[in-house]
């Protein structure tokens, strides 16, 4: 078998194979025995007929794809492992030649995973952090209204007033905080609404920041995708919208026809975006692979179990997408934290 292999843009691969007719016409037989097997001949039963009455009822042509079928497929996994290709999706297969006593010449065009030239990512961590500081300041006014909203949420689910009213709201006493949950003062309702803020701000300016940091490495690692990941990525954003939809009680097709848009136009909308999450996931294992940031069986195992109790049928749940799910979480963390690590408090005296 001859095999040639070049690299086109985009991460993908063109493979030129030619089968020597005396290997592709071992097939032969074997391809006439499985058309025969269902194949209704009058006389006989299913698979017994003679060759010479299955090939006149079948004929060559069909004969003939179905030994490219089963050559193309044993040859094309074969050329994968031994080039140690990293392919993904489904190929194109063009048939080039296919003739009885001849060889067998196909052509395939497969996507492989982009190779991730990582550029000095610590560095480019340690530019990018001081243009995004963590938020912390909590104001008066952002404190105060969130109480008006937990009073005007409790009103309302009492049935005294409606959420769109601005109406007098009860005096801000401790016995009043106390209906509102395990609060002992009203300082001390104010301090546990304070500490929430904060952590939210924290939270969203550090997300904000490590988002910074992996489109940084990405500009510069510049990863060549493969069309077929980015509308992999687009049928997820698909699937992750209809979801919500659905959870919210809403028919998805209704919503489409709210928006007045088809499911291939948002996904065209979204090439961007999927291309930065395409992005941000190869920059992500490319640097878990290089640092050896893998979560640990034990580490899968115990929050797998906190997870479960979370749901009603747990006997239902799919564990090994669940601890696939755990470990992209566990990563995603784990390479962020040695990205961006979170600043140890000082000890209090």
């Amino acid at each position: 078998m001859k095999t040639d292999i070049k690299k086109l843009e985009h991460s993908e691969v063109e493979i030129t194979v030619t089968v020597p007719a005396e290997d592709f016409m071992l097939t032969w037989n074997p391809a006439i025995k499985k058309l025969g097997e269902t194949t209704t001949i009058p006389g006989f039963r299913p698979g017994m007929a003679p060759n010479k009455i299955l090939i006149d009822k079948i004929g060559e042509d069909k004969i003939l794809l179905e030994m490219a079928d089963q050559t193309i497929r044993d040859t094309y996994a074969k050329i994968i492992i031994d080039n140690k290709l990293d392919a993904i999706g489904a190929p194109s297969i063009t048939l080039m030649k296919l003739a009885k006593d001849n060889p067998l010449e196909f052509k395939i065009i497969t996507a492989i995973m982009p190779t991730i030239s990582l550029p000095d990512y610590k560095k480019i961590a340690k530019e990018i952090s001081p243009s995004y500081p963590i938020e912390t300041e909590v104001t008066t006014e952002e404190i105060d209204q969130v109480i008006k909203e937990i009073q005007t949420r409790q009103q309302a689910s009492l049935g005294q007033v409606s959420e769109n009213k601005d109406e007098a709201l009860p005096e801000l006493t401790d016995d009043y905080v106390k209906t509102l949950g395990k609060f002992e003062s009203v300082t001390d309702f104010k301090n546990k609404i304070t500490e929430n803020i904060k952590a939210e701000k924290e939270h969203k300016s550090r997300e904000k920041r490590r988002l910074a940091i992996i489109e940084k490495i990405g500009d510069e690692a510049k990863p060549d995708l493969p069309p077929v990941l980015i509308e992999h990525e687009t049928e997820k954003m698909l699937d992750e919208m209809r979801h919500q939809i659905e959870q919210m009680g809403m028919k998805f097709n209704d919503y489409l026809n709210h928006l007045k848009k088809s499911e291939t136009e948002l996904k065209a909308a979204w090439q961007d975006d999927a291309k930065k999450r395409v992005v941000f996931g190869l920059i992500i294992h490319a640097i878990s692979e290089d640092k050896k940031l893998i979560p640990t069986t034990e580490e899968i195992d115990a929050q797998a179990e906190i997870l479960k109790t979370q749901f009603q049928d747990s006997e239902k749940i799919d564990i090994s997408r669940l601890r696939s799910y755990i470990k992209n979480v566990l990563t995603n963390q784990k390479v962020m934290d040695f990205l961006d690590p979170i600043e140890s408090k000082p000890k209090k005296d």
